[in-house]
């Protein structure tokens, strides 16, 4: 039940995700509702937050929740990718390290980490492509500006706008050369940190 509850954001349109998550950010929405209820409304206030508080219209809260939002859909992806990684590590490599004395967290760092060094690069690579990408949340939250005052002008949204409302075309083609630069740059970076072979 819980892998498939972690797993169901992922799996469901984009598009009723953040539209869900338009409505819950609202000042009279579920995420004030809570907060109200279970009598956290003055610690919030010590932040600056009011109880009637619009996450996605403020400018400084936008950005934040446009990322929780992003959290919420990737997490259980990523989840059952790693859950995946640890059913490959076979039990004998622990029993091993159990007879040459080694501790719990002993055995977390010099076996189970390295060995899900795979895991490590597939999740950090799909997760800043994906952070990159980000399009249609920011689009369906904040427009074609990235209201609010441009805080989800995200670079993809930023081409998007460049191209179909500005249109300029040949600045949309550099900002998407740009974008797949920096997408590749950051892929060979990460094979570089996490593609090794384990060494333990």
């Amino acid at each position: 039940f819980f892998r498939a509850a972690f797993y169901f954001p992922a799996i469901a349109s984009s598009a009723a995700i953040t539209t869900l998550w338009i409505f819950m950010a609202q000042p009279d929405g579920l995420f004030n509702g809570v907060r109200g209820a279970l009598g956290l409304d003055p610690l919030f206030g010590l932040l600056g937050f009011g109880p009637q508080q619009n996450w996605l219209g403020d400018y400084h809260t936008a950005l934040n929740s446009i990322i929780l939002l992003n959290i919420w859909t990737t997490s259980g992806t990523f989840m059952l990718f790693y859950l995946a990684s640890l059913q490959g590590i076979s039990r004998d490599v622990y029993e091993a390290a159990a007879v040459d004395g080694a501790g719990p967290w002993q055995a977390f760092w010099h076996i189970t980490f390295p060995l899900l060094r795979p895991g490590h690069y597939f999740v950090a690579t799909v997760a800043v492509i994906g952070g990159l990408q980000i399009f249609d949340q920011a689009l369906l939250a904040g427009g074609p500006n990235g209201d609010p005052n441009n805080a989800l002008m995200f670079i993809v949204l930023y081409l998007y706008k460049t191209a179909f409302t500005d249109f300029n075309f040949s600045k949309a083609a550099a900002v998407g050369v740009v974008l797949f630069t920096i997408v590749f740059a950051a892929t060979l970076l990460q094979r570089r940190i996490f593609g090794q072979s384990p060494s333990w």
